[in-house]
């Protein structure tokens, strides 16, 4: 029996108005997502997120009157539930964080884990919007995944296929099964300013 009771997979998304900027102290604002989920079901079925539907703003607070950053909830079950905490550097960035205008561009490092059958979570998806070292454990980087995904893309998949229709994926290459033992070798300029994975 597994030692861990707990049973969801993780999905830790970082957001920031402006992907270029590899550091969180040069965004006016930077938001981490942490969700809670089936983490095939939201690769299989698409990942959305609405404003005016499964994210509860009027659960939204503020963590500190003095500092401008706040905790927003929000949640659809049963695929998924979690939070967004948005940090800004000022009340006016905070104002202009519209959480309805995001879309994958705005995505600047994913972390997926999947439990094991050990219980444990374990890496199974990663994105950096700079790093050449993405990785899907999942389906590779030959399936599009829909909705809230930075990568892939559709065009990603498109080009992946006229480069590599003669060749084999690096999942395959590997004999992955479907998680990675390690994050790629560097860390995103923001990591450790945004928290815990």
């Amino acid at each position: 029996m597994p030692k861990n009771k707990e049973t969801h997979d993780t999905l830790v998304i970082h957001v920031s108005p402006d992907t270029s900027v590899h550091k969180v102290e040069g965004m006016p604002w930077f938001a981490r997502m942490e969700i809670k989920c089936d983490l095939l079901k939201l690769m299989d079925e698409g990942f959305f997120l609405t404003a005016d539907g499964n994210i509860e703003t009027s659960k939204g607070y503020v963590t500190n009157k003095n500092d401008p950053a706040t905790r927003k909830l929000f949640k659809r079950q049963p695929e998924w539930t979690g939070t967004i905490h948005i940090s800004a550097n000022s009340r006016g960035a905070w104002l202009r964080c519209h959480i309805d205008e995001w879309d994958h561009t705005n995505i600047y490092e994913v972390y997926g884990k999947r439990r094991g059958e050990d219980g444990e979570l374990k890496l199974a998806y990663y994105y950096l919007c700079f790093g050449d070292e993405n990785i899907n454990c999942v389906y590779g980087d030959r399936r599009a995944l829909k909705g809230f995904w930075a990568w892939p893309q559709e065009e990603h998949v498109q080009l992946n296929n006229v480069k590599g229709s003669k060749e084999t994926s690096q999942d395959e290459k590997k004999g992955n099964v479907g998680y990675a033992e390690q994050p790629p070798s560097y860390q995103a300029a923001g990591s450790s300013a945004a928290g815990n994975h």
